[in-house]
């Protein structure tokens, strides 16, 4: 459990940074931030991602930021799933029923 933390950490970390403005300055690093999880999980046009893939090549932060972010999700994809207790379910699905 200790990595997974680690690893959300350094992601959370990285994200702080971009949210302050330290990092992925220009209109390419902005555009990849956008497109950071249809990247991942290849739902882009061929031309964009092939731009994105040049882009990676150049910018090591971006590179870095990718990579940060796959195996966080790599880590949160591989952690046990959770069943919600039977009266949470029905508590939710109450308040759905309400609105």
């Amino acid at each position: 459990m200790g990595i997974i933390v680690k690893n959300i950490f350094h992601f959370l970390k990285g994200c702080w940074a971009i949210i302050r403005g330290r990092s992925l300055p220009d209109e390419e690093c902005q555009e990849l931030r956008e497109l950071a999880s249809a990247y991942l999980e290849l739902d882009l046009s061929p031309d964009i991602k092939e731009q994105l893939d040049r882009h990676l090549k150049l910018c090591q932060g971006c590179s870095g930021f990718i990579e940060s972010l796959h195996r966080t999700l790599d880590l949160l994809r591989g952690m046990p799933k959770e069943t919600a207790p039977a009266e949470i379910r029905q508590n939710i699905l109450r308040q759905i029923k309400q609105k």
